[in-house]
């Protein structure tokens, strides 16, 4: 066993931080970014220890102690959501039974999963899932630990600009380190962040693709390039909201340059599930601006500051999209076509003859094990189709689909209500709020395209910010006159 650097900087800081719950919630940011990093790495053993699993262990440990110290306080709402979260985690509990159930009616379907044997039953018990039970329960706790510590405006703050500094980072790494390595055919340095055979395994596939019809896809933090779109996504997500709203807590050039980074790596990233994001995030974007004017705006046809930011937003994106071409076209010294060629293949073919097809397969057997199984599912994690919409119905069935559908619907209203019922009193929290909602949207839209895994830190943590917004709102109204604005 060997303690990688990135881990021996991450156990340093976590016991530095010990009992200081607020520092801690930031590391655990800033590092739920490394997916493709081990705190130690154990020869001839695909599993790790990712630096945020390291760190929110303790963060968790921290919370309990200040859980029985009573010195954390929720409001009526936050326990309607907990009640939520323990049922569905009861639900996931319960399905590790379902495989004698499905055994007594005699059910004959087969899993699909990497980490079952070929020709599993539905009926047969893998120790596996029992180890998923464990990840699910830690990330539920980290949800439920965000939940508790982001209780103020500040906070809530401090916490975005950590997953903005993780995102400026990993478009840095990708672009001027990752990138950069293939087209120069220098050693890529993967032993800092990409240091494990089971969250770097990709790395050599991307960097060994023949320059010219494929060009290299970058994955910089991140296990593989569409793991890294689906971060890549989530904070521009946040940064175009709050550039429409002209909301700069960080510098404005550093805001700026990582919106213009962040574009730049998700399309190099080749993925097209970030693809078919970017136009999901303008549809969003669309449906809020209408919202957020009034309807004699629209009748008179009157410009809004947020109509202008919106224009300038599509333009900008345009112009990325322009440097973009523009730099692949110098660096690979292609023509257009061969560029349109690639853009092609990543969108149309791919999705009619490559990975469309396997995952629609996939799809298709997900569906066939749910109706298999007669609505129950097989048990939590024992499938693992192309996207989180068959994963669970596959796994936990109707009831476990339809409680996290729940889920999912009432944080997302709540969040919507009360952006709506603040957006006068408390305009620059109930921005905030669209900022960190479309975020969690984005993420769930991307989970049920194509990328059905709950592993990442930083889907939990972007949850736990909105599961927050009950106690911060309290907060916030007892303090009026609320001073901070754009």
């Amino acid at each position: 066993m060997q303690i990688t650097l990135i881990g021996i900087v991450t156990i340093i800081l976590s016991f530095l931080f010990f009992g200081k719950s607020e520092k801690l919630l930031y590391l655990l940011i800033f590092l739920s970014a490394f997916t493709a990093s081990s705190v130690v790495v154990i020869h001839n053993s695909d599993f790790g220890i990712q630096p945020s699993y390291f760190v929110g262990v303790i963060f968790i440990l921290v919370t309990f102690i200040k859980l029985a110290k009573k010195k954390i306080s929720i409001t009526n709402t936050q326990k309607q959501f907990l009640l939520l979260i323990i049922i569905f985690w009861g639900i996931n509990i319960i399905s590790l039974f379902f495989p004698i159930i499905l055994s007594a009616l005699n059910v004959k379907a087969f899993l699909i999963s990497p980490a079952a044997p070929p020709f599993s039953s539905v009926s047969d018990f893998h120790f596996y899932v029992v180890n998923a039970i464990i990840y699910l329960t830690f990330d539920l706790m980290i949800l439920v630990s965000v939940m508790f510590e982001v209780d103020s405006i500040n906070k809530l703050i401090n916490a975005l600009k950590y997953i903005l500094f993780a995102g400026f980072f990993s478009a840095v790494w990708g672009l001027f380190v990752q990138f950069p390595s293939v087209i120069f055919g220098y050693e890529y340095p993967h032993w800092l962040f990409n240091n494990h055979m089971g969250y770097g395994q990709l790395w050599q596939g991307v960097q060994g693709r023949p320059v010219g019809f494929y060009f290299p896809r970058i994955s910089s933090i991140a296990p593989e390039p569409s793991f890294y779109a689906f971060f890549v996504m989530v904070i521009i997500a946040i940064l175009i909201v709050l550039k429409i709203e002209n909301i700069y807590f960080l510098p404005k050039w550093f805001q700026n340059l990582s919106f213009f980074l962040l574009m730049l790596a998700g399309l190099i990233s080749g993925s097209t599930t970030a693809y078919f994001a970017y136009v999901f995030l303008f549809v969003l974007l669309f449906i809020y601006l209408l919202s957020s004017q009034k309807l004699e705006y629209l009748f008179r046809l009157k410009v809004t500051g947020q109509m202008i930011r919106f224009a300038k937003l599509i333009g900008f994106t345009f112009i990325v999209l322009f440097f973009a071409f523009i730099l692949i076209i110098n660096i690979f010294n292609m023509q257009m076509d061969s560029l349109l060629n690639i853009f092609r293949s990543l969108t149309i073919t791919k999705m009619q003859d490559s990975s469309g097809c396997v995952r629609f397969s996939y799809f298709l057997i997900g569906m066939n094990n749910f109706f298999d199984t007669y609505f129950l599912g097989s048990g939590w994690a024992s499938n693992r189709t192309q996207d989180m919409g068959s994963t669970l119905l596959a796994d936990i069935g109707l009831t476990g689909f339809v409680v996290f559908i729940l889920m999912v619907f009432f944080i997302s209203k709540y969040s919507w209500q009360t952006y709506k019922k603040h957006k006068d009193d408390l305009p620059f929290f109930s921005k905030i709020i669209i900022a960190v909602l479309f975020a969690f949207l984005v993420e769930i839209f991307m989970m049920f395209t194509s990328v059905p895994d709950f592993t990442f830190l930083y889907f939990w943590i972007i949850w736990g910010m909105l599961l927050a917004l009950p106690k911060v709102q309290s907060k916030l109204i007892k303090e009026r006159p609320y001073s901070k604005g754009t």
